[in-house]
């Protein structure tokens, strides 16, 4: 689908790189924390997990970038020659601003990363609500 739109002019080209502004750091912490910092592994150890989480992202980013490539998108990251791996033109973690929607790139703390994931954004709480009460309904609970 993002092959299709790319070609419905530069409107529809703009509207889809302000998506890929978005969502690309967005999937880069979809991963978790970096090796570096992980100071649980047993899921690796007793190999209930095949991949750590920077092997997950390297293969990731291994797929997405020449893709975006491919197609006309920039995203925050590229192959590094020297290393023979996709690195990200960032230092993770890095805070979204919830009210303008915006990465801020400056880097941060995992401490202040994992308070903005376990508050979530502005729809958790409605969305929560909702499948407790609309869609599960109270007899779940």
């Amino acid at each position: 689908m993002i092959r299709h739109y790319m070609q419905q002019g530069p409107e529809m080209r703009k509207r889809v790189q302000e998506r890929m502004d978005f969502w690309f750091p967005l999937g880069a912490e979809w991963f978790g924390a970096t090796d570096d910092v992980k100071s649980r592994t047993d899921q690796l150890h007793y190999k209930i997990r095949g991949s750590s989480n920077d092997q997950l992202r390297q293969i990731w980013l291994q797929r997405l970038v020449p893709f975006c490539e491919q197609v006309g998108l920039k995203v925050p990251a590229h192959f590094d020659s020297e290393k023979r791996i996709y690195v990200l033109d960032y230092q993770m973690p890095i805070l979204l601003n919830l009210e303008t929607l915006k990465w801020d790139f400056r880097t941060v703390t995992w401490p202040e990363k994992l308070a903005q994931w376990k508050k979530g954004g502005p729809l958790k709480l409605p969305g929560l609500t909702r499948m407790q009460v609309e869609l599960w309904g109270q007899d779940l609970w």
